[in-house]
């Protein structure tokens, strides 16, 4: 986990005793991804538009369906 991730459950639940595979510095980069330098998470705003499906009981956005998609085939 990134220690800017893992610095919060580590010190409220653990006692600071949680530790990461690797360091920052170790983490490689993957540069085909418009990932914020030296951030370990953001937030991505869209702009789509909540649908109910078909069965009536959810909701769903393709949108964001998407958006989701192209992250996880760069990354």
């Amino acid at each position: 986990m990134h220690p800017h991730l893992s610095y919060f459950p580590s010190n409220t639940f653990y006692d600071g005793t949680l530790q990461n595979g690797i360091t920052e510095k170790d983490r490689k980069v993957n540069t085909q991804f418009p990932w914020p330098q030296n951030k370990p998470n953001f937030f991505l705003n869209t702009y789509g538009l909540e649908e109910l499906s078909s069965s009536g009981t959810s909701y769903l956005n393709r949108t964001e369906a998407v958006a989701v998609d192209k992250m996880l085939y760069y990354l």
